[in-house]
This record gives structure tokens, C-alpha cells and sequence, in this order.
């Protein structure tokens, strides 16, 4: 999770944010449904998740990160059954046992150990309404099983992506309840959507450059520049303002204004619609006095029944007065909550059994994106060539074929200058085809083929065939594969570093 390379870290720590933001309006719900008992603590409870939904934010996400790094230490340590289990249940313990005297009874002296009645008489009688005990336990709960769900987690584009929609439908359930079922929760409501949107945003765009980094590349180390996830963050802010300014202007009020101008037309439609309902009704109206005169003949040869007392309906108890009633019935469901909720996240931390996540060194590009004109010019030429390509090959998988064989030999003129061996802008591609051959050594003819194929799709109007295309993937796959390094047996990432790791990995065609 944390103690990893910095791609993972990153990735982690923005799904922790999305987490706690999905479950911050239920617990201010349950906050709200807490004040009113009217205990001493609740309207501070009530004041740090609804009046300042920033600050429970920040205390929640940085007491999941401390757990996150609690369960790092506790798979490098490779504790075995049972005391793996035993650890996780002593801190899941340990965690709500301080919660609750530094949040509720922080005013008591040290010696002094009545709290600890309050805290499990909140569990084993619940029957007597939500109370801070109670909603700390589910906190703490909730925390420990992301915790453990981490462990195990699939940091895949589809995976992150999933996570990220089935979130958005929590939270907007979850603040729509709490803009309409509390006093005064709007603005918090809106707080708590633009954090979990914030941090959704950002994990998927991470998974999804993880993937191209990893899945199509196979390099490793630092994810971004921190420049570039500087840049991360101004986008996903600018998306979120757009989006809010959006929101302004899209109110009822602007709506009738903008639909007044057609008021006009409607009241036609309208006079229309009544002239024709009118005609048909004129028209049906012998037909349904027919009907009436025949349905009145029906109901007069019915025979009137008598009517009979109907009989008293039987009395049933409820399960809530059960469960008031039987004080053993009520300490098994709390204890059988507990230990449910204690078995699932065990069974989640016994599936990442001893499977941590390998450390990698971090490496910087020497080339960090920017938002620079000349990447604007670099989009507007391609976006050209796209255009001269439509134009001679038409729209079809004549034209899909083309964008591809441009790529690869893009990809190819890339990797050669970052090897030191540039192309200039006025060189034609089959005289830059001998500084290719010494750029890749031993791929002669590969780099020929290619090339022939580039001057056809790019200067001239001749297709390729899908058996050439193929064939063409095949020779960059095999010009662009990392060396064999038969001393070690394994891959360590150095080919991929020297040429994918700067910014922007080879991208496949």
C-alpha cells in the first residue's frame, strides 16, 4: 500500500480520500439522528460532521492512512494464523478504545474507568438509540475493512474505474439523504461531493497512466514528475469548477427564463390540443351515453349482498419489542455483528497473505510534460495529418490502418532521438532510413519494411493489407523489445527506463 514506490503511493492515497468521502454523509446522518438524544457530546459530534465537513475529512483520511500503514507493517512482518488475526483485533480494539476517550471523554480524570461501562452498554443495548460509541465502532469498522480490502486490491484502469462509479452512487445517495433529512446540511453535502469527486478523478487518471506505464511499456519507478501531478490537480480542479459554474447557471429559475421566450408557442400548442380533445369528445359522445345507459341496465339486475362484520385483525409483536424484551437476544445479535464484521476483514487480509507489493526504484523524466505552445503545435500537426489522411484513404479501416502505420514509425523517429540519433525536419524518411539501422542495430530489414509502408500511407494513396499491418506490429514489437539478459534470467527494467520512462512510454500503434 504506502510502502511501495511512489506510483502506487500515490494511487493509494487518493482511493483512501474517496473512501472516507463516501462514508462521511451516513455518519453525519447518524450524528444527526445521535443529537437527538440530547447527550452531553453529541452536538459536538454533530458540529465536527456537519458544520465542519473539511476538518472530519482531513481527521478520518489521515486515521485511515495510519491504519494503511499499520497493515503494510503487519504483512511484512508475515504473522501467521492465529496471531495475524489476534494483531488486527487488538488494533481494531486499541483504535476505538482511544477514539472514544480522546472524542467523548476526554474531560474525565485518568483514574477514572466509567466510560468503558458507557462504551459496551452502547453496543449490547442498542435498542436505546444511536449513540458516539456506537458510531465511532462503524467508523473504526468501516476504516479497518478499506484497510483490508487494500491489501488485496486490483489497482487496474477497469478496477479503479468500478470503484469510482459504484462510490458515485453512495455518495450521491448518501448526500442526497443529508441534504433532505438534516437541518442545514446543503453546503455540506456539497463539500463532502466535491471531495470524493476530487479524489475519484484523480485515482482513476493515476490507474489509467499506471496501466499505460506498466501494461504497454513494462516500466517501473516514479509515476509522475511532481510538476505533472501538480498539473493532475489543476485539472481536476479546473473540471470541478466548470462543473460548479455549470451548476449555477443551470437552476429553474434560468430555465423558465430561457423557456419564456417560447411562451408564445406553447400557449398555441396548447389551444390546438384543447380544440382536438374538444372535437373528439363531441364526436364520442353519443357512443359513451350508450355505454352508460347499457352498464346502468347491468347494475340494476345485481341482487344487494348483505354485509358482514368484518373480524377483528390479530394482534402481532413486532421484532424490535422482542429485542427489547430479551436482553440474551440482543447481546447475541452484537456480538454476532462483531464477530461478522471481524471475519470479513480477516478473510481479506488472509487472501493478501505475505503478497506485498515489490519496491522499485524511482526514476524522473528528463523531458516532464507541460502545458507549453509547442505541445499545442505538436497537436495541431497531428491533428493535420489526420485530416490529409482522411482525405486520401476515406473514413473506414483503410483510414485506421494508415493512423497506424504513422504511429509506428512515429514511435520509431522518437525512441532513435532519445538514443542520440535525431531526425531533422527537412530529412526525408529513406534518407533518415540508414541513421534507424544505426540507431537499432540488426533490425535492417524490419526498419526498411516499416519505412516503405510510411512513404505509401503518408505521400501516397496505396492501402495496405491487414497480413502487412500485422507484420509491420510484429517488426516494431520485435525493433522496441527489451535485451534478454541471460546472466540474471529476469527483466529488471533498464531498456524500459533508458527509452519509456521520460515522461511518455512507447505507445502502441
Amino acid at each position: 500500500m504506502l510502502l511501495t514506490n511512489r506510483r502506487h503511493r500515490l494511487l493509494f492515497l487518493s482511493l483512501a480520500g474517496m473512501d472516507v468521502a463516501v462514508a462521511l454523509p451516513y455518519l453525519a446522518i447518524l450524528a444527526a439522528l445521535w443529537r437527538r438524544s440530547g447527550e452531553t457530546h453529541a452536538g459536538q459530534g454533530y458540529a465536527l460532521l456537519v458544520e465542519q465537513p473539511l476538518a472530519a475529512f482531513i481527521l478520518l483520511w489521515a486515521i485511515l492512512i495510519l491504519y494503511m500503514l499499520a497493515g503494510d507493517l503487519l504483512n511484512r512482518l508475515g504473522w501467521r494464523t492465529p496471531l495475524r488475526e489476534l494483531a488486527v483485533a487488538a488494533l481494531i480494539l486499541a483504535g476505538w478504545t482511544l477514539a472514544v476517550r480522546a472524542l467523548l471523554h476526554s474531560d474525565r480524570p485518568l483514574d477514572d474507568l466509567a466510560w468503558l461501562h458507557a462504551m459496551l452498554d452502547s453496543v449490547f443495548n442498542f435498542t436505546r438509540g444511536v449513540r458516539g460509541e456506537l458510531i465511532i465502532l462503524l467508523a473504526n469498522f468501516f476504516l479497518w475493512w478499506r484497510v483490508a480490502g487494500y491489501s488485496d486490491r486490483d489497482l487496474s484502469f477497469f478496477g479503479v474505474g468500478v470503484s469510482f462509479r459504484l462510490g458515485m452512487l453512495l455518495a450521491l445517495l448518501g448526500n442526497g439523504l443529508l441534504a433532505h433529512g438534516v437541518s442545514q446540511p446543503q453546503a455540506t453535502a456539497i463539500v463532502y461531493l466535491v471531495i470524493f469527486f476530487a479524489f475519484g478523478l484523480a485515482a482513476v487518471a493515476l490507474a489509467r497512466i499506471d496501466q499505460k506505464a506498466v501494461g504497454i511499456a513494462h516500466s517501473s519507478g516514479a509515476l509522475l514528475p511532481w510538476s505533472q501531478v501538480v498539473q493532475l490537480w489543476l485539472a481536476i480542479a479546473a473540471v470541478l469548477g466548470l462543473s460548479g459554474a455549470a451548476a449555477l447557471l443551470y437552476t429553474p429559475a434560468t430555465l423558465r427564463a430561457a423557456l419564456g421566450v417560447l411562451g408564445p408557442v406553447g400557449r398555441l400548442i396548447q389551444w390546438v390540443l384543447i380544440q382536438i380533445i374538444f372535437v373528439l369528445f363531441w364526436l364520442l359522445t353519443p357512443l359513451l351515453e350508450a355505454l352508460a345507459r347499457y352498464l346502468q341496465g347491468i347494475a340494476g339486475e345485481v341482487q344487494p349482498q348483505p354485509i358482514e362484520t368484518p373480524e377483528a385483525p390479530p394482534v402481532y409483536v413486532g421484532l424490535d419489542d422482542v429485542v427489547r424484551e430479551w436482553s440474551l437476544l440482543r447481546y447475541c445479535l452484537a456480538a454476532g455483528a462483531i464477530a461478522l464484521a471481524l471475519f470479513l476483514i480477516f478473510v481479506f487480509f488472509t487472501r493478501a497473505q505475505l503478497r506485498p507489493r515489490a519496491d522499485e526504484a524511482e526514476e524522473h523524466a528528463d523531458e516532464p510534460v507541460r502545458f507549453a505552445p509547442g505541445s499545442l503545435r505538436q497537436g495541431l500537426d497531428r491533428l493535420r495529418d489526420w485530416l490529409h489522411l482522411l482525405t486520401r484513404h476515406g473514413a473506414g479501416q483503410q483510414l485506421l490502418d494508415a493512423i497506424s502505420v504513422e504511429n509506428i514509425y512515429a514511435n520509431l523517429v522518437r525512441l532513435a532521438r532519445r538514443r542520440g540519433y535525431p531526425r531533422r525536419p527537412s530529412q526525408p524518411p529513406e534518407r533518415f532510413l540508414p541513421t534507424l539501422t544505426l540507431a537499432f542495430p540488426g533490425h535492417d530489414e524490419r526498419l526498411a519494411r516499416i519505412t516503405a509502408a510510411y512513404l505509401r500511407i503518408h505521400y501516397g494513396e496505396q492501402p495496405i493489407t491487414a497480413g502487412e499491418l500485422e507484420q509491420l506490429r510484429a517488426d516494431y514489437a520485435a525493433i522496441t523489445a527489451p535485451p534478454a539478459d541471460p546472466g540474471e534470467g529476469r527483466d529488471d527494467g533498464k531498456h524500459d527506463r533508458s527509452e519509456g520512462n521520460d515522461g511518455e512510454p512507447p505507445r502502441a500503434p
